[in-house]
């Protein structure tokens, strides 16, 4: 695994040497080329220390950008931390979305991972050890 750090300078990762990274703005694709079934897709911003940032709601917010996603018939798991929220959905039968969202010292990662869900488990392992690995800098 290599570690990649975002061009600004807000979090880092782990990411295996095979996988494709591409980065546009604020928003960070990972992808395996040859092997994969789904996408990581990445965005990080700083939090104005003024802002009452809550996680929870955050993620809540994120997920209604999909517009069938916060539907709680389709929602599969669900998983609170401190400064850390997960959801998974399956959305039509056949789609499988994992939202996060990771705070720390007035930054936050908003990230998706999306496949076929038939196609769910194939990369759930190196997946999880990627999101496990991110990183907020200070």
């Amino acid at each position: 695994m290599n570690e990649y750090k975002s061009k600004s300078n807000i979090f880092s990762i782990k990411v295996p040497a095979s996988y494709l990274i591409e980065e546009g703005g604020n928003t960070i694709s990972i992808t395996d080329d040859k092997n994969g079934v789904g996408a990581i897709n990445l965005s990080a911003y700083v939090i104005p220390a003024t802002y009452n940032f809550d996680v929870g709601m955050e993620l809540s917010d994120f997920v209604s950008s999909n517009e069938n996603a916060n539907n709680a018939e389709n929602l599969l798991a669900q998983v609170s931390a401190d400064n850390y929220e997960e959801k998974e959905f399956v959305l039509e039968g056949q789609y499988y979305w994992k939202y996060w969202v990771l705070y720390k010292n007035n930054k936050a990662v908003f990230g998706t991972y999306n496949c076929n869900f038939s196609d769910r488990l194939v990369e759930k392992d190196i997946v999880k050890e990627m999101v496990d690995s991110i990183n907020i800098l200070t």
